[in-house]
Formats: C-alpha cells, structure tokens, sequence
C-alpha cells in the first residue's frame, strides 16, 4: 500500500487453507482480511494488483486466484515476481550449454560435496589454505531459492581458493596412500578445475552474476517502485553489453519530495501512487515465509492461529533491538489493566 507518497507492507495474517487449490487460496485470503476489522467488499475493490511466484494456482487466467479477484474487479493487474523470473530466466539461458553444466553442476556441486561429505577432505583443504596463507573459504552448494545468489557466491569462493584447491585436488590424484575412490573423484575435479575453457566461462559467468545479483537485489527491496525496476533493468542490460555501468549519477527525488513541491496536480498523484503500488516481487512475501518457519516449529504444533498471527507480527513489524524504546509499551502495561498493576510491590515488602 502506498501512505502519504511511500510504499508500506504491513502483515495481515495467516490463515489455514481448507484445500491448495484457487479458491481455497482466494477464502483463506478473504477470512485474513475480516479477521483485522477490514470490509473485505471494499479492500477489494481498492485493489491494485497480485504479486505472486508465478505459481498456476496463483496466475491462472480461467481458474487462478488472480482471475477470481479479477471477477468482481477486472481492473486488477496480476504480476509474476519479478525476482522469481529473473531466477528462472537465468535457469533457461544455461540450458543446453555443456560448458555451463560442466562448470555449475560439474564443478562447484561436485567441490561442495566432494568437501561437505569429508571430514578428511575439509581439514586437509585447510591446511592447504594455511599452507598457502590465503583465507579459508570452503566451497559452497549452487542450489536453493536464489539461483543467482548462490551460484556466485560459490563462483567467488572458488577463485579466492583457487590455488589451495588445486593444490588439495592435485595430491590426492597423484599423491600416493590415497583410497581408489577418493582418487578418482579428486582427479576428475581436477582435470575440470585446471581447463582453460571451464575457468575463462566461469570467470565470465562471474561478471554476469554479479550484475544479476546487483539488479535482483533491487527487485527485492521492499521500497522498490516501478520506476526502480526500470532504472535498474536499464543499467544492467548495458553493462552486460559493454561490461561497464555508463549511467551517470543522477540527483533522485523522493516521491513525499515531489508531492510538495507540485502538489498542484492531485489527479496524476493519484494515478502515480497507484502505480507506487502494484508490487514488483513477492520477496516479503518470501521474508514472512521464512519466519513462520522459525516459529512454526514441530515443537510448537499446539500453536492457534491468532498467537500465530501476533507472533508473525512482532517478528515482522518490529524495530530492530537496538532502536526499540520500551517506555511506551510499558507504560500502556501498566495503565491499560483491567485491575491496578504494582510492578513495585515486592520493593515495597523489602
């Protein structure tokens, strides 16, 4: 939503699912609307879009939650996260390319698991490392949610390391009192490791991650705006062209800024802060996915859902420790009482 020119994401709830399917998503989100006092015939009809994961369930023109929200207000726009996509469309781009495969799930897949599922193999990479003087890095897995994410950083931690694990893989394939297996593994990983095409595509993958990573960081950002978006496409599309940011820097207005200063035009306000509005990523969504799995634990399976709701809440909407001043809500602890609370009582006995 989009208060005074400035976008805001505010936890409603969480609710039960009778049935995974359109409508069953559709209700759950209706009965979250009406469990926070809201008219659920009005918030809808001052819906502006769905952001979603791209998911049939979600996205579906005939049966989707989008073409249900669409039957009463058809002007509302569904929108594929735009951080999802840019996951997926990198995906795509790496298929068929063998080199990719043999660098990506050939090499940084086999470095993680060849040292993630030894003990022996890690403490001796550390000597190497201290052997070396370099600082440990141990190679990381390329799978997960963030494709991107992931597959750089186990790019950047294989080029920091790069001599050590060379020098690792080479004494175990060549060394002597090495088991047949591990031999065979660590010379594969070495024949991989030491080939010119595999580390000239894996250093330019390198280049192309990082900008990715640049742009889906911006698409992740909980003020992003389209406007954001834009900018940020732009940029990357260039230096992925010419492998340099040519963009000058430029003096950005804050749109609170630009309400004051032409405050004359109400209508296109208007209009902009609906545009302000329609979300660009699922990412909080995302954000709040990952909490509820630290509170909802095997060992809390008693939870209800309104203790659960309020938890997400706190754990969503709260300021960070160090900046959270506890005097108001003490003072509504002690005044909003049914009956007189005396936090000083037992000073008084003593």
């Amino acid at each position: 939503m989009v208060i005074k020119g400035k976008v805001e994401v505010k936890f409603i709830g969480c609710k039960w699912v009778t049935k995974a399917d359109a409508k069953g998503v559709f209700l759950a989100m209706k009965r979250a609307v009406e469990g926070v006092r809201l008219d659920w015939s009005l918030t809808h009809k001052k819906m502006v879009g769905l952001g979603s994961d791209g998911a049939a369930v979600m996205t579906g023109k005939k049966t989707g939650v989008a073409a249900l929200l669409k039957e009463h207000h058809p002007s509302i726009i569904s929108i594929h996260c735009l951080a999802h996509r840019l996951e997926l469309a990198y995906k795509d781009a790496l298929k068929g390319i063998k080199v990719a495969e043999k660098v990506v799930s050939g090499l940084l897949l086999g470095l993680y698991y060849f040292y993630h599922n030894s003990p022996l193999n890690r403490a001796n990479l550390k000597e190497s490392y201290k052997t070396l003087g370099i600082d440990m890095k141990m190679p990381t897995r390329v799978g997960g949610t963030r494709w991107v994410g992931h597959v750089l950083l186990a790019l950047k931690n294989m080029f920091h390391g790069y001599a050590s694990i060379k020098q690792h893989l080479y004494q175990l394939a060549f060394g002597s009192g090495v088991q047949a297996i591990a031999k065979c593994k660590a010379l594969g990983l070495y024949k991989i490791l030491v080939d010119d095409n595999n580390i000239t595509f894996a250093a330019f993958l390198l280049d192309n991650l990082s900008l990715l990573h640049i742009m889906s960081q911006v698409f992740q950002r909980e003020e992003s705006c389209v406007a954001d978006i834009h900018r940020a496409l732009n940029s990357c599309l260039c230096s992925l062209n010419r492998f340099s940011d040519i963009f000058p820097d430029v003096h950005v207005l804050s749109w609170p800024e630009v309400q004051r200063q032409f405050n004359r035009y109400e209508n296109i306000f208007g209009l902009i802060d609906l545009l302000l509005t329609l979300p660009s990523s699922s990412s909080e969504c995302e954000r709040g996915f990952s909490q509820m799995k630290k509170i909802k634990k095997e060992t809390r399976t008693r939870l209800t859902e309104a203790s659960f709701n309020d938890l997400m809440t706190v754990h969503l909407h709260s300021d960070a420790i160090d900046k959270f001043d506890p005097i108001p809500a003490i003072n509504k602890w002690t005044t909003m009482a049914m009956t007189k609370r005396r936090p000083q009582f037992n000073d008084k006995k003593g």
